[in-house]
């Protein structure tokens, strides 16, 4: 049985705590704007972050030394700003796989560097400078351990007919003089 966690917003959490049927459990840690509690899927989070109070390291570790997979979606914060790493890193499971989805600065680069070599691997699409500069200690890394897209990931198949679906959603919210169904907080940076 694989054990993957989530560092991620609640509404990710969500997602893909539905997608795992497997039989695997699903953790999850990072800054969330809603209190923690079970769902329909029966799924309860574990919450670290400032909306629960402070992060406890012993939590993180424990979290991180549990999975198999840990997939990072945190937006870029400056609470969120290295939440991944040496201490997280080292506290992974040798062999464990690293996913970077959310924003760049989340991850500290050369800690994750540091640590792969005994990770089974890593997968990285967004980085703390964008482009990825071409001096970057990313790039000599082999391609068995590390791969690299160009902030593309969210880019599929039904990209632009979803993007416009919200899009028009939202034009029509506003013409009703409602809120946006997908707001931005400015002031907490997503």
């Amino acid at each position: 049985r694989r054990v993957m966690k989530l560092c991620a917003l609640e509404l990710l959490q969500r997602k893909g705590a539905h997608k795992l049927d497997d039989g695997g459990r699903l953790g999850s840690g990072g800054h969330r704007r809603n209190a923690s509690k079970p769902d329909e899927t029966g799924l309860a989070d574990l919450v670290l972050g400032p909306y629960e109070g402070p992060i406890l390291p012993a939590h993180k570790r424990a979290l991180l030394e549990q999975s198999d997979v840990v997939v990072c979606t945190l937006p870029g914060t400056e609470e969120t700003r290295h939440f991944l790493s040496s201490a997280e890193f080292d506290a992974m499971k040798g062999g464990a796989t690293f996913v970077s989805v959310g924003r760049g600065i989340a991850v500290d680069e050369s800690a994750l560097v540091a640590a792969l070599p005994r990770l089974g691997g890593a997968a990285l699409d967004v980085f703390e400078t964008e482009p990825l500069p071409a001096d970057s200690p990313l790039w000599e890394q082999p391609d068995s351990k590390l791969l690299l897209t160009a902030h593309n990931a969210d880019y599929t198949a039904d990209y632009f007919r979803l993007g416009w679906r919200v899009w028009r959603d939202n034009l029509e919210r506003v013409g009703r003089g409602e809120p946006l169904a997908t707001p931005v907080d400015v002031g907490m940076g997503y």
